[in-house]
């Protein structure tokens, strides 16, 4: 009975040294979604800066309150396959709101490159 119990006990402690570890690793993994978060955060900043400059737009409200497709056409982009041609399925259906964020990144990539020529072709 008492090895039983001895080796009960060192198999408890085992557990608890494992559950520590898992712990330490959900902690590091938790404090590196918080780093990457705070990351996407400020690019998404520094990505609406460049817009803002193209449209000549200071604190960003018309950007704010223009449709992306507007964007689009006031960059010079050709417009987005989705708005080509409007079915009945796609008025029906609204779009997702982590497409429309993509379909902003594309743009503000473009614009951000656009910036860059600008500025080195002027010097």
């Amino acid at each position: 009975m008492e090895v039983q119990a001895e080796a009960m006990e060192v198999q408890a402690e085992a557990m608890e040294g494992r559950l520590r570890r898992w712990r330490c690793r959900l902690r590091r993994w938790r404090c590196r979604l918080r780093r990457w978060r705070c990351r996407l955060r400020r690019w998404r900043c520094r990505l609406r800066r460049p817009i803002d400059r193209l449209i000549g737009d200071k604190t960003g409200q018309a950007a704010a309150q223009m449709n992306l497709s507007d964007i689009r056409k006031v960059l010079g982009l050709p417009p987005a396959p989705f708005d080509q041609e409007p079915t009945e399925d796609l008025k029906a259906r609204s779009r997702r709101k982590s497409m429309e964020n993509m379909d902003l990144l594309k743009v503000s990539f473009v614009a951000l490159h656009r910036c860059r020529r600008a500025v080195t072709a002027a010097a």
